[in-house]
C-alpha cells in the first residue's frame, strides 16, 4: 500500500480516539462492501445489516460489535465523518481496502495493544533532545511501543531498525512499516540477538519494553534493554521503564541501579503518571543517557506525576495525556531552568539513599519540603515504636464456626478518621489465629498497603472487631501520651507528606512498616494533651448526633 493511502488512517491513529478509528473502519469496511458488490442496505440508512456481515468476515468480538453499532446511532455524524474520509483516500482495488481493514480489526478489537500510542508531546519534546538538533542519524528502537516517539526520532534518522517482542504478528507492525519505513522484526529469538550488540553502531535510541519480562536466564528484561541500549549507542537515548525500577529494593535491582549512576552516563529521570502507558496501570518513569562520554555528577530528577499535568480534555481511561504544562516543566528543565517539581542530585546524595532513582523523592513540592522541615525541627520527641506497641496485622481466615466477628477494612474509615460499623464478618473459633488482630478501645489502626496512610481511632469497646492485613495496630502504651494525642499527630498535615514521601508502589502502594516505627511523635504538652482528648471527643459527639439524626430521618 503506497504511503498516500494511509494519510488519513495515520491521522485517526494518531488522534487516539477510538471513535474516529471506528468511524474509519466501518468507511473502509463499506467501501469494500461495495467493491466486492455485498452491500446489504442503503449507505445513508441502516448500518446494522453491513455490521453484522462484517462481524461475520472478521470475527469481531461482542464488545467490538457493541462499539461500532454504538455509532451508528448517530447517523449524520458518521456519514459526514465518512463522506470526509472518502474524498481524502485513494483505494484502487479490494485488495488495498481489505488490508486497511485487517490493521483496523487488529488496532479495534485490542490485538494490538494500544500501548502502541502517540503521546504526541513528551514524545516529541523527549526525541529533540535525544537527537540534540542533529540530523541523519542511525536511529535505534529495540522493542518500541512508543508510536511517536519512534516518529519524531526517525524523522532526523537514516536507519530506523526495531526488535519489538510480540509472540502474534499483529498489524501494527505493517502499519508502523507503512508511515515510518522502519524495518521491523517480531520474532521472539530477537532476544538472543540483543547479547550481540554491535559496540557504538547508533547514533540514537529509544526504547518502551514490554514490563516484567524475565528471560531464560532469570535476568530482568529492562535490564537487558538498557545495557544493550548502553553498549550499541554512542549518543543520547531513552528507555521507559515501570517506576518500580527505580526503588526495587532486591539486591540484584540496586546493584544495576548503582552501576548506572557511576557510569556517568544516566543524565535524568522523568516521573510520569499512572496510565502514560496505555493499557497499563503501572506507574512509569523516563530514564535519560547522555553521550558515551559524559561525566554527569549530578542527575536531573523532573517529577510530572501530579494530577495538576494532566490534559482532561485528551485524556482517556486507558491514557494519560500530558498538558502544555508538564511539556514546559520537563522542556525548561533539560535547558537548564528548573522548577519546584525539579531537583539536581548529586550521585553522592543518591549513593547515600541506597540508589533510590524515584523523583519525587528529591524533587519535593515548596510544602512538601516546609513539612519536612518540622518535623527536623522538632525540639523533642521519640519514635512511634518506642511509644506504642505495634503489630501489623496478618491475613484472616473465616473458620466457618465460631463467634462471629466484624472484619474492619480501609472503606469502614470514615473521612473523620472513625469506624461507625465495618460490614463483612467472618465466624472464628477461640484457636483461631485471625484473633491476634482483634481490635479494643483506644487502639490506632494505620493503613501501610493500598489506601496508605488511612487512619482510624477505636473509640468504644468493641469486643468483635478484627481489622484486615492492611493495617498496623497501634497501642500507645508510654503514659506520657494519650492515644487522642497520637491519633491527632498521625493525621496531621505533617505526617501525609512524610508518608506520600516515603510511599511507594506501581499499582497498590505500600508504606513501609519500618518508617512507621521510626516516625518521630513530637513530646506532648499538658496544653497539647487536652486539646487532642477535647477535639477528639468532640469528633466524637458530632458524628453520634449525625448517626441519630440519619436514623430519626429514615424513620419519618
Amino acid at each position: 500500500m503506497k504511503r498516500s493511502h494511509l494519510l488519513d488512517f495515520e491521522a485517526l491513529v494518531s488522534s487516539l480516539d477510538r471513535k474516529e478509528l471506528s468511524t474509519f473502519f466501518l468507511a473502509c469496511t463499506i467501501e469494500l462492501l461495495h467493491k466486492k458488490n455485498e452491500l446489504s442496505s442503503s449507505l445513508d440508512s441502516d448500518f446494522s445489516n453491513d455490521i453484522s456481515k462484517c462481524a461475520k468476515l472478521y470475527n469481531f468480538s461482542k464488545e467490538m460489535c457493541s462499539e461500532i453499532l454504538s455509532l451508528t446511532k448517530l447517523p449524520n455524524s458518521l456519514m459526514n465523518s465518512y463522506k470526509e474520509i472518502k474524498k481524502n483516500c485513494e483505494w484502487d482495488n479490494c485488495e488495498q481496502i481489505e488490508e486497511t481493514v485487517n490493521r483496523l480489526v487488529d488496532l479495534l478489537s485490542g490485538k494490538a495493544s494500544f500501548s502502541h500510542f502517540s503521546e504526541y508531546r513528551f514524545s516529541k519534546t523527549l526525541s529533540e533532545w535525544v537527537c540534540d538538533g542533529k540530523s541523519n542519524l542511525k536511529a535505534y528502537f529495540p522493542y518500541n511501543n512508543l508510536v511517536e516517539a519512534v516518529r519524531y526520532t526517525g524523522k532526523n534518522a537514516k536507519v530506523n531498525d526495531v526488535l519489538r517482542y510480540n509472540p502474534i504478528n499483529t498489524t501494527i507492525d505493517n502499519l508502523l512499516m507503512a508511515l515510518f519505513d522502519i524495518s521491523i522484526n517480531t520474532k521472539i529469538e530477537g532476544f538472543d540477538k540483543l547479547s550481540d550488540a554491535k559496540v557504538d553502531f547508533y547514533d540514537v535510541g529509544f526504547s518502551v519494553p514490554p514490563f516484567g519480562l524475565k528471560l531464560e536466564n532469570r535476568e530482568i528484561f529492562e535490564n537487558t534493554i538498557i545495557e544493550n541500549m548502553t553498549t550499541s549507542i554512542k549518543g543520547r537515548f531513552a528507555c521507559i521503564v515501570p517506576s518500580g525500577f527505580a526503588f526495587n529494593s532486591l539486591v540484584k535491582q540496586k546493584n544495576y541501579r548503582e552501576k548506572l549512576v557511576k557510569s556517568k552516563r544516566l543524565a535524568a529521570i522523568v516521573e510520569l503518571p499512572i496510565g502514560y502507558i496505555a493499557g497499563t496501570g503501572l506507574s512509569t518513569i523516563a530514564l535519560l543517557f547522555d553521550y558515551k562520554e559524559a561525566n554527569n555528577n549530578d542527575i536531573l530528577m523532573i517529577d510530572l506525576s501530579d494530577s495538576k499535568y494532566k490534559d482532561e480534555q485528551l485524556s482517556f481511561r486507558s491514557n494519560f495525556v500530558l498538558n502544555e504544562s508538564a511539556i514546559k516543566v520537563f522542556s525548561d528543565a533539560i535547558k537548564g531552568t528548573l522548577s519546584s517539581k525539579c531537583e539536581k542530585v548529586s550521585i553522592d546524595k543518591i549513593a547515600a539513599n541506597d540508589y533510590l532513582l524515584l523523583p519525587s523523592r528529591y524533587a519535593l513540592s515548596d510544602e512538601m519540603k516546609e513539612s519536612l522541615k518540622k518535623i527536623n525541627e522538632y525540639k523533642s520527641s521519640k519514635t512511634l515504636s518506642s511509644i506504642a506497641f505495634m503489630y501489623r496485622a496478618q491475613a484472616t481466615a473465616n473458620d466457618g464456626d465460631g463467634k462471629e466477628y466484624y472484619e474492619v477494612g480501609a472503606s469502614d474509615i470514615n473521612e473523620y478518621g472513625f469506624v461507625s460499623a465495618p460490614t463483612k464478618t467472618l465466624l472464628l473459633t477461640p484457636q483461631s489465629s485471625s484473633l491476634k488482630n482483634k481490635l479494643q478501645k483506644n487502639d490506632i489502626i494505620f493503613s501501610i498497603k493500598g489506601t496508605v496512610g488511612k487512619v482510624a481511632f477505636i473509640d468504644k469497646v468493641v469486643d468483635n472487631w478484627i481489622v484486615n492485613q492492611s493495617f498496623v495496630i497501634i497501642r500507645v502504651t508510654d503514659e506520657a501520651y494519650t492515644p487522642e494525642y497520637v491519633f491527632k499527630q498521625l493525621t496531621s498535615k505533617v505526617t501525609k507528606d512524610y508518608i506520600a514521601l516515603h510511599a511507594a508502589g506501581n499499582v497498590i502502594k505500600s508504606f513501609p512498616i519500618d518508617k512507621l516505627k521510626d516516625f518521630r511523635v513530637q513530646d506532648p504538652t499538658k496544653e497539647s494533651l487536652c486539646a487532642a482528648k477535647e477535639k477528639t471527643q468532640r469528633q466524637i459527639k458530632i458524628l453520634k448526633a449525625i448517626e441519630d439524626l440519619k436514623k430519626e430521618l429514615s424513620e419519618i
